[in-house]
């Protein structure tokens, strides 16, 4: 019996941890799953909107209390995942005793998988993957495995693995999610250290939102602090003070580009209106006080100079903080707040009774307007026809148009509904009516963390522009492959930025065409935003582009010729895919493909004697690069014999000639050739990267260019 349940302890405190194995490499073939975390340091450095992460850490075989490591040498295993939208980019091994890392190579999968196998396990090996897998209930998850050895008992290597990925945009903060959980074990003989470098705020320390680290010291560039292998959030300050901004980065002839804009609102032109405060609170004893000073601050923020305000609360009977309507005013909003910040967390619930008298407080002022609600109250559905008859009261009371935007913070999911088999909450099911009834809102803060309040309730009572479209348009040009970077929102506060990265042509300033609706009309505004002075052009954006464009080919049916593309674009950009891997030890020879770099020797042997001497002017240029279409090939010629034609050629990465054509010109001329894109026979290219070959007389120049369909 004991056996059993020691067992069972071991799978439920296993769960907790990240998940490592050991497997021994000699014949018996023994596994282990005891670790100790000898070393774990974190490196992030944030710039814009995005984030890059270093973590080494150091992973020894410890004893269980009741067993010895059986000795030999083992292979460990690593199943982890980072967070949504990670994009690894470098991985290193360092072998026990040496004094450099040795840095892995990206190549296809199978390549990497066959030369991790050929490796002798003696040696130092890391094979870093791209996993899928099905959870139980049939969903895809994303994950990554890593295998790396030699390991034994006393000796371990040191590993490092990188990666990028976009803050987390809220109100006035970028956030950071650091998965230290992934490194938990069950024995840890070092303290992690986290570092943190703002390359946009580099004075402003970083603040803690959840996980530990406190005590930050600033180390050069860096913030410094000690933490725990635990889930860590940080909050940085904004990227940029305006919070609207234009950012780019020039890589092989293509431009890219990182935008941010608000919501180009002017506030002098809103309509003026009449807002009820509303605060019923009665089962947050503890929490009373914070969420009425965190619904005050969103009520600041969501405030404008025309507004007219009053307040109605909950105490032993609702009480009403003011007679009339006043006009909204920073003072104003002080006092009215008094009442419910300097009483005790009222125990009767009142909510029937205050929304009725909130409505009439509306019917005797003869106005429309809006009911901002704070509430914790759960029991209003039980039965249905109480939710029926308050929203009949309230809704259905009022003598001008009302509408409800209603924020619920009932954490309680014992009372719950099923309805037209959908499950309620609480009063989820009246709040849910109400403001759908009102053209309102509604919000709940049951699953969210104490930082995220703010930006809930923001969403609720904050002017907002729904359903919103942008159209950057370059100076001379126009944008293309664009991705949004506001995990799906659409509907837009007027404290929250739009964010969205693409490709470009033309330049600098941007004219962006912001659409959408707003109080009810149709919202169009054109704004400017320039390049910024000291726009230092992070070339994170491209890394994060090339990503994201290939998470979307692998949406398609996964033809050949997709494939070979992800491979090689994962390959030729340090991107770990499905289609490719981390693998030390690096390359002897070629790969399972064959990669087209500018500059190298032609994929289509030509033969030709060598030069007699280096030319002496050259050039080939490709724009845009990456193209969707056509692209313009601009090529300065040397001196050679011009009785010649020269010769252009298209190349695929198979060494296929997709097209050729041959002209006369002089020498050291300039020509602009544009390829539309189609083969010999005129059948569109399929997506992927393609050689440039150029040839005159002597003279060989070769570029690479990606076309993207």
């Amino acid at each position: 019996m004991k056996r059993w349940l020691l067992v069972f302890m071991l799978a439920c405190f296993s769960t907790a941890h990240a998940s490592f194995y050991a497997r021994n490499l000699s014949e018996n073939g023994y596994g282990w799953s005891n670790f100790d975390l000898k070393q774990l340091s974190c490196e992030v450095e944030a710039f814009g909107l995005f984030y890059e992460t270093t973590i080494t850490f150091q992973l020894a075989l410890a004893p269980w209390s009741y067993s010895e490591i059986p000795p030999g040498t083992y292979e460990i295993t690593w199943d982890f995942d980072l967070i949504e939208g990670a994009v690894i980019t470098d991985c290193w091994i360092k072998a026990y005793g040496a004094t450099a890392f040795q840095n892995a190579e990206i190549v296809d999968l199978s390549s990497a998988e066959r030369r991790y196998q050929q490796q002798p396990a003696s040696k130092p090996r890391l094979l870093l993957r791209h996993r899928w897998y099905r959870n139980w209930n049939g969903e895809v998850q994303k994950r990554f495995q890593m295998n790396f050895s030699p390991v034994t008992v006393t000796q371990a290597p040191t590993i490092k693995i990188r990666y990028l990925s976009p803050c987390l945009p809220y109100y006035n903060t970028r956030r950071i999610i650091v998965p230290l959980q992934e490194f938990s074990t069950y024995v840890q003989s070092s303290t992690p250290m986290l570092q943190v470098w703002d390359h946009d705020n580099p004075s402003v320390q970083p603040i803690t939102l959840a996980g530990v680290g406190y005590n930050w010291e600033k180390s050069g560039d860096f913030w410094r602090t000690n933490t725990q292998t635990s889930k860590t959030v940080l909050g940085l300050a904004p990227e940029s003070a305006s919070r609207s901004y234009l950012r780019t980065c020039l890589k092989e002839d293509a431009t890219f580009y990182q935008l941010a804009v608000l919501p180009p609102v002017d506030k002098t032109r809103q309509q003026p209106r009449n807002i009820m405060l509303a605060i019923d609170l009665t089962n947050q004893q503890a929490n009373y006080l914070d969420l009425v000073k965190t619904f005050k601050e969103a009520v600041r923020l969501s405030l404008i100079d025309t507004d007219s305000i009053s307040l109605i609360y909950s105490s032993f009977s609702p009480i009403q903080a003011d007679a009339a309507f006043a006009p909204y005013t920073a003072p104003r909003l002080d006092q009215l707040f008094i009442g419910p910040q300097n009483q005790s967390p009222p125990i009767l619930n009142t909510l029937p009774q205050l929304l009725r008298q909130a409505v009439d407080f509306f019917n005797e002022a003869q106005r429309g307007g809006e009911i901002w609600l704070l509430s914790d109250a759960n029991r209003h559905c039980d039965p249905l026809a109480t939710a029926m008859e308050i929203i009949q009261q309230t809704h259905g009371g009022a003598a001008r148009p009302l509408v409800f935007r209603v924020i619920s913070a009932d954490r309680n999911y014992q009372f719950r509904q099923t309805i037209n088999a959908q499950v309620y909450y609480g009063n989820d099911y009246l709040y849910e009516n109400l403001a759908r009834a009102s053209w309102g809102t509604f919000v709940r803060l049951r699953e969210a963390v104490s930082y995220e309040f703010l930006d809930i309730m923001l969403d609720a009572i904050a002017p907002t522009v729904n359903t919103v479209e942008i159209d950057p348009a370059p100076q001379g040009g126009l944008t293309h492959s664009r991705f949004r970077l506001n995990q799906g929102r659409v509907n837009f506060p007027v404290t929250m930025p739009y964010y969205e990265m693409g490709v470009y042509d033309g330049a600098a300033p941007f004219d962006v065409h912001f659409y959408g609706s707003f109080q009810g009309s149709l919202f169009a505004r054109t704004v400017a935003i320039d390049r910024q002075s000291a726009d230092p052009g992070w070339e994170a954006v491209v890394t994060y582009w090339y990503d994201r464009y290939i998470q979307n080919r692998l949406l398609e049916p996964q033809s050949y010729e997709t494939i070979t593309y992800i491979e090689n674009t994962s390959v030729s950009r340090r991107l770990l895919t499905p289609y490719s891997g981390f693998i030390v030890p690096g390359a002897e020879g070629l790969l399972a493909f064959m990669r087209l770099e500018e500059g190298a020797e032609s994929a289509v042997e030509v033969q030709q004697p060598p030069p007699a001497e280096a030319p002496k002017e050259h050039n080939l240029m490709a724009f845009p690069n990456p193209f969707n279409a056509s692209t313009t090939l601009s090529i300065t010629l040397p001196d050679f014999d011009d009785t010649r034609p020269v010769l252009i050629r298209v190349v695929n990465y198979m060494g296929q000639i997709v097209y050729e054509y041959q002209m006369h010109a002089s020498a050291r001329s300039s020509l602009r050739v544009v390829w539309d894109g189609l083969d010999q026979a005129g059948r569109p290219a399929g997506s992927g990267t393609y050689l440039v070959q150029v040839q005159a007389g002597s003279f060989r120049k070769n570029a690479k260019i990606s076309l993207l369909r």
